[in-house]
């Protein structure tokens, strides 16, 4: 039972009344769940992002700025410190691989 059509999505036997009967006995709760799902009710009917997932996005939103804020702030002091730190100058000779 699905909106698109497939083979077994139609009643083939329909001499069987026992079979027609099953049949619309599904039809019947089907409906029956759709019309008491409150699809319908006019509360339901709003297509904006319900407030549990709007919170949700600006919780991230929030967790990206402190991350980015602390991965700007390490940057700086990691420049900060290679530039306090003295050069060595390494003479001629001394050091090299041979």
């Amino acid at each position: 039972l699905v909106n698109y059509p497939t083979e077994t999505n139609y009643l083939t036997d329909t001499t069987s009344a026992t079979g027609v009967l099953a049949a619309r006995q599904a039809c019947k709760n089907i409906l029956y769940t759709v019309v008491n799902s409150r699809a319908y009710a006019e509360e339901n009917l709003n297509p904006g992002l319900p407030t549990w997932q709007l919170i949700g996005y600006g919780i991230d939103a929030v967790l990206v700025l402190v991350l980015a804020a602390l991965e700007i702030k390490a940057v700086k002091n990691y420049k900060r410190r290679v530039s306090e730190q003295p050069v060595v100058a390494v003479a001629e000779g001394e050091g090299a691989a041979e």
